[in-house]
């Protein structure tokens, strides 16, 4: 049973380097351009990755005390401790918000001068496709490996993908003209990223009340 614990975090360590260095290399390219074209949305698109990149750190942490066996003062295991962890995403998620929405009010107030050259597509489409692979691959192996924050952080990733989309659209209608396109599409990028912390923090509190079970497959196979 230990050693099925020690592989099983052993692996979910693994998944989460991967992420980790693709989402540094993300998030440090749409934050850095996005300071340099005075784009909010590509600049809070930014912003969302490096939250991926933060929140893969947080779950090394988590992993770490989660894998812990059962001792005397917690007969049942660490567990949830992994999913306590899971919550400080949907946590700093929020803070993400707030972030982005003063990005936006700026936007509003002094209306700058955004830059829409060949090299911003380039780079939200490069971006694009790295997050589609991190959050495929991360929900196939939390899936996998059992894992509540792999699963989480997949879904953190994937909302990323959704804003880089958004943000790409809105460069095309910046290039038509349409120059509050990439404040409106700033906004829409926070209210994503709410949204996707708000149901990382309700399923991480079903969870924790017992309302969802950590492992129903092999609760199944006991029962059975």
């Amino acid at each position: 049973m230990e050693a099925e614990t020690t592989d099983r975090t052993a692996a979910i360590r693994r998944v989460l380097w991967i992420t980790l260095f693709c989402n540094v290399c993300v998030s440090g390219a749409k934050v850095a351009y996005g300071y340099y074209s005075h784009s909010v949305s590509i600049t809070a698109d930014g912003f969302h990755s490096m939250f991926d990149g933060v929140s893969n750190i947080v779950g090394f942490i988590g992993i770490y005390f989660a894998s812990h066996p059962p001792d005397e003062d917690h007969p049942y295991g660490h567990r949830k401790i992994e999913t306590i962890f899971t919550i400080f995403i949907g946590v700093m998620m929020s803070l993400t918000c707030l972030e982005i929405f003063k990005q936006v009010y700026q936007s509003v107030k002094s209306e700058p001068q955004v830059t829409v050259t060949t090299e911003s597509f380039l780079i939200m489409i490069v971006t694009l496709g790295v997050n589609i692979f991190v959050t495929t691959y991360e929900k196939r192996k939390g899936k996998q490996l059992n894992s509540e924050f792999l699963v989480a952080d997949a879904l953190h990733t994937r909302s990323d993908v959704y804003v880089t989309i958004g943000v790409i659209i809105g460069l095309v209608f910046m290039k038509l003209g349409f120059t509050r396109a990439d404040t409106v599409v700033g906004a829409i990028v926070g209210i994503l990223v709410a949204r996707a912390g708000i149901g990382i923090l309700r399923d991480a509190a079903d969870v924790l009340a017992d309302r969802k079970q950590l492992d129903p497959q092999k609760i199944k196979e006991i029962v059975c």
